[in-house]
């Protein structure tokens, strides 16, 4: 298979034809003809050429989702403290989520939402310990989310982001606890640790 396009501008908007093609059988039609249409920018001429690729994994691969379009959050301390920064999933378009001015660990996107749930050492009304972060992947700012008792880190979503389950320290003895996504209904899990 070979892919190729071409790029066109109109009006202030930009029109990317791509194709796919199979080299072996020049005389058939391509197997993938999509016109993808954005703003001349460098930021959507990347993120077109990201569809591509994604259509690109689904037709070869019976269609499963690509990656090119998935963006990846990581920790660096760059700006002076550990903030949440994100980036495409080939290193390009880095940037700060957070700023919280403290020392943020381990994030983890919401599946299908755009939120990032990430532990945070800081101080937050009277507590002064671990506690989990809900930040918006659109502004970086911080989302509602309870505050508990002591530590309270590793969160991991379910599946289908209505539940968020995290280590916690607020009944005394370190759990695994499972709450809404903005930290309500906490209970403990089947799993206590020992």
């Amino acid at each position: 298979m070979v892919a190729y396009g071409n790029l066109s501008t109109s009006g202030g908007a930009v029109a990317v034809s791509g194709w796919l093609s199979d080299v072996h059988n020049a005389g058939t039609p391509p197997a993938l003809s999509k016109i993808y249409r954005g703003q001349p920018t460098e930021d959507d001429a990347r993120s077109l050429a990201h569809q591509f690729a994604d259509a690109i994994v689904a037709l070869l691969s019976g269609g499963s989702p690509g990656i090119a379009s998935t963006r990846i959050a990581f920790i660096t301390n760059r700006s002076g403290h550990k903030e949440v920064w994100v980036m495409d999933y080939d290193g390009g378009n880095q940037h700060q989520l957070s700023h919280i001015g403290s020392t943020s660990l381990t994030p983890r996107c919401r599946p299908m939402i755009r939120k990032i749930a990430s532990p945070v050492t800081s101080r937050f009304t009277d507590f002064t310990s671990v506690q989990i972060c809900m930040l918006s992947l659109d502004t970086g700012g911080m989302l509602a989310f309870e505050r508990f008792q002591g530590t309270n880190s590793s969160p991991a979503w379910s599946p289908d982001g209505s539940k968020l389950a995290f280590m916690s320290s607020a009944g005394g003895n370190p759990n695994i606890v499972v709450t809404g996504p903005t930290g309500g209904g906490m209970h403990r899990s089947l799993f206590p640790a020992r």
